[in-house]
């Protein structure tokens, strides 16, 4: 829950309101575990203390009836039971973990995993791509590769240039729009004029032979009425004027075109701080706050996917810290020993290390997929080592080896089989023909073997370190 939540302190809106709700998911889950279900073990044990059957309660048990009584059995009779097939053989794999070389070997091996973990994460890559969240045998996705195939020179992104909340007649006003214009065709990414810009296509035309001297002579809004009138001109710039009733021009735009981004998702952050600068730099826009209060600005729909990129890393850092901020907070109160805390927080780091540099190794990069993923996968891998790490400190009598064998037979079977149901649930998302749930189910599969492989190697090696024999 502490992590989630602190994942939901992120400014992307998506993750955050993922948190959120998970987090809110995961404590009422909880406070369903400790109010109603324990309600309803003590309904069931009274049940069975009246001898009555589990599937028909309305009928009471007679003697003759072959029915297990497990209410009858006794603490000593638990102990004297016998462990499953499943605990021995976790008995078996725990005497040959133990053994002073193979201890060596495990730790050597997850450091070699760690370094390996760090040199994958240097070759992370920021990259989106939007028909991954259509079907692979979608119409859609034929229409996009067929027309980036057939417009391979011709990647330019439409991007609006936008005036608003100023009065066009005025002749310092159309300044500031033509020097906006000017200054954004001055981008290293815009490599021509805009094809269409009404301003100054309109004041060629007053300059033309072909209008009369009275239109000449009218005022700026009989001009602009007289422009739209010729139906060339409405269908060129009609979308691109807003007038009110009075025929004022209340907004307008012009469009320029941004060349060699692609799918480029740096050069596509570049762009965007690019023209960023270029709108704060404008006289007009001086005092105003960035957050929609510009008169002079530029737009266009790959800007999100851009603003996404341009905090990725940064965000994707912050809610690592704060999830691990948060299950140190957690380890150190409700762990007895603080150094089981250490062991804690050093096995979640190591293992959001290793799927952090399996990231590129299967082909993926940092998207808001692998950012949900990984924001999950804290609090994933720190459930299981705090099982682990209580029913540790909670045996007596025993030394570090005999105890941490008791601890793995007694739960690593629980462990093993809910890892396993796991990931039955997402098998079948490998059939799926959508790269989202391909992408969760390469994911996902492996932050459970992480898991696992951490469970049943990296912590009875490391619990070496741990508490003294007694």
């Amino acid at each position: 829950v502490f992590p989630l939540g602190g994942g939901s302190a992120a400014p992307i809106p998506a993750v955050s309101w993922f948190c959120v709700y998970a987090a809110l998911a995961i404590m009422f889950d909880f406070i369903v575990q400790l109010t109603y279900f324990v309600a309803l073990i003590m309904f069931d044990q009274k049940r069975i203390e009246a001898n009555k059957y589990d599937c028909c309660v309305c009928v009471t048990r007679t003697k003759e009836d072959p029915v297990v009584q497990e209410a009858e059995t006794t603490g000593q009779e638990e102990e004297k039971k016998e462990p499953d097939g499943l605990s021995k053989m976790l008995g078996t794999y725990m005497d040959f973990i133990l053994q002073p070389k193979v201890k060596v070997l495990v730790l050597l091996t997850f450091l070699g995993m760690f370094i390996l973990g760090i040199v994958g994460m240097t070759y992370l890559e920021e990259d989106f791509d939007p028909t991954s969240l259509l079907p692979s045998d979608s119409y859609v996705v034929d229409f996009v590769n067929a027309n980036d195939s057939y417009n391979s020179n011709n990647d330019g992104i439409a991007v609006g240039i936008y005036f608003r909340e100023l009065d066009p007649s005025l002749p310092s006003n159309q300044d500031a729009m033509n020097k906006m214009v000017q200054d954004v065709v001055a981008l290293d990414q815009v490599d021509a004029e805009p094809v269409f810009y009404w301003l100054r296509d309109m004041t060629a035309w007053l300059d033309g032979d072909d209008v009369s001297d009275e239109t000449k002579n009218a005022g700026f809004n009989e001009q602009v009425a007289a422009f739209l009138d010729i139906p060339e001109n409405t269908l060129a710039y009609g979308q691109d004027i807003v007038r009110n009733d009075n025929g004022d021009v209340t907004a307008s735009r012009t469009f320029v075109f941004f060349n060699g981004i692609g799918v480029d998702s740096q050069k596509g952050v570049e762009a965007l701080f690019d023209q960023r600068d270029v709108t704060k730099d404008q006289p007009l826009n001086d005092g105003r706050d960035v957050n929609g209060d510009w008169v002079l600005f530029t737009y266009a729909g790959n800007y999100y996917l851009w603003e996404f990129f341009s905090v990725i890393r940064v965000n994707l850092a912050s809610t690592i810290v704060l999830g691990f901020g948060a299950v140190a907070l957690v380890a150190l109160i409700s762990l007895p020993d603080p150094r089981m805390s250490i062991l804690v927080v050093g096995t979640v780091f190591i293992v959001d290390v290793e799927l952090l540099g399996m990231i590129p190794a299967a082909g993926l990069a940092i998207d808001p997929l692998t950012f949900l993923a990984l924001t999950m996968a804290i609090g994933l891998v720190v459930d299981y080592c705090v099982h682990i790490v209580h029913a540790y400190l909670e045996g007596e009598g025993h030394s570090r080896d005999e105890q941490i064998k008791t601890v793995m037979t007694e739960i690593g079977a629980s462990i093993l089989t809910g890892a396993c149901s796991t990931l039955l649930g997402v098998l079948l998302l490998a059939f799926s023909s959508s790269k989202t749930f391909q992408t969760f189910f390469c994911y996902v599969p492996r932050n459970y073997i992480a898991r696992c492989w951490a469970r049943f190697h990296l912590h009875p090696g490391r619990f070496v370190f741990g508490r003294s024999s007694e």
